[in-house]
């Protein structure tokens, strides 16, 4: 109980009485999809890494996804599975590469295909 009331308060100022805002200074804005899951869990259970589904710059990722594609094409399944990415995921991804329909690839696993290539894991 007195960890209770000795907890200090971090969204605003002061200890007593009538406490002040604190004030907020955006460092950056990130976009987040209607996918984010366990939002009002997050609020009282404190944010995790997956809380949020995050968009990163579509046009440059999409850009550098149609780069790399004959690169995607040549990838085994061994070498995604440690990314998170199925045989079958990886065997679709290519589908949809060859048949030019990319846009139907989620925008994850086009950051992980991406990341795959540009930043293999150190063995």
């Amino acid at each position: 109980m007195t960890d209770y009331i000795e907890y200090k308060e971090s969204k605003l100022d002061g200890d007593l009485r009538v406490l002040e805002r604190k004030d907020v200074w955006v460092s950056d804005v990130v976009h987040i999809g209607k996918e984010s899951n366990g939002l009002d869990k997050s609020e009282l259970l404190g944010l995790d890494e997956d809380s949020y589904v995050e968009y990163s710059d579509v046009e440059y990722l999409e850009k550098k996804f149609a780069e790399l594609a004959p690169k995607i094409l040549k990838l085994k399944s061994k070498e995604v599975r440690e990314f998170g990415i199925s045989k079958q995921t990886l065997w679709n991804s290519k589908i949809k590469i060859k048949e030019n329909l990319t846009e139907r690839i989620s925008i994850k696993i086009k950051e992980k295909l991406i990341c795959i290539i540009l930043c293999p894991l150190q063995v």
